[in-house]
């Protein structure tokens, strides 16, 4: 489900929405976390709530906020990096 540019490092943890994993970005060597919907929300409601939450996060910004960068959808699911 993860793109070929990551690579899984472990599971941080999870919740009702997805999982969150430390992954690297391999074409920076940048260390991030990753987000990912369960597979079992893969409908239009969940998606579109997904990426509602994605693009609420891309507007806070405080230094004690997480930043996020890339919002992927796929047909077996989404994800987004932070």
């Amino acid at each position: 489900m993860v793109g070929a540019d990551y690579r899984i490092l472990e599971v941080l943890g999870k919740g009702g929405m997805g999982t969150v994993y430390r992954v690297r970005h391999l074409a920076s060597n940048q260390v991030q976390a990753l987000k990912a919907l369960h597979p079992h929300l893969t409908g239009p409601l969940e998606r579109a709530r997904f990426g509602r939450e994605f693009r609420l996060c891309q507007n806070l910004h405080h230094p004690l906020f997480v930043r996020v960068f890339h919002l992927q959808e796929q047909e077996q699911g989404c994800y987004y990096t932070m």
